[in-house]
Order: structure tokens, then sequence, then C-alpha cells
């Protein structure tokens, strides 16, 4: 268990970045 939480904190920013590229990104193309 401890271990697989620290996989997953590790993994947390990595995941927050891309969440905000893609909304970046689609953000991008729903605007003119």
């Amino acid at each position: 268990m401890i271990h697989d939480t620290a996989v997953r904190e590790a993994a947390a920013p990595t995941d927050v970045i891309v969440d905000r590229l893609r909304s970046i990104i689609g953000s991008r193309r729903l605007a003119p």
C-alpha cells in the first residue's frame, strides 16, 4: 500500500500537467 501510494503521488504532478495541456489545447481548438 505504501509503495502504491508513493507511485501515485509521484505520478500525480504529471497527470495534472497533462490535464492542463489538454484543457488548454481543447479551449484553443474551440476558440476561433
